[in-house]
C-alpha cells in the first residue's frame, strides 16, 4: 500500500476530486476555495496548511512538469546484465 494519509479515507477522496478538477480546468484558485470549504465543513483546521500546500505543489507541477528521462540510471556504453 502507498504512504498513509493524515486524513480519513472519505476526506482523501474529496481532496483528490478537488485536485483532479483543478488539474483538468487549470483553476487552482477554485481548488483553494474548495480546500478551505472542506477544512471548514470537516473540522480540518490542523491540516489546512498541508492541504493548501498540496494545491500549490499540483499547480507548480502543472506549470513545470518534470521531464521523464528513461534509462537515466544507465551508464553510457554499459549493457544491462542478464
Amino acid at each position: 500500500m502507498s504512504e498513509m494519509s493524515p486524513f480519513d479515507f472519505p476526506t482523501s477522496e474529496l481532496v483528490e476530486g478537488i485536485l483532479q478538477e483543478a488539474c483538468e480546468s487549470g483553476d487552482y484558485g477554485k481548488a483553494r476555495i474548495g480546500v478551505l470549504n472542506l477544512v471548514e465543513s470537516h473540522g480540518l483546521c490542523e491540516q489546512q496548511e498541508s492541504l493548501l500546500q498540496m494545491v500549490d505543489r499540483y499547480e507548480d507541477t502543472s506549470k513545470n512538469p518534470e521531464p521523464r528521462d528513461k534509462g537515466k540510471a544507465r551508464e553510457i556504453g554499459k549493457r544491462p546484465q542478464k
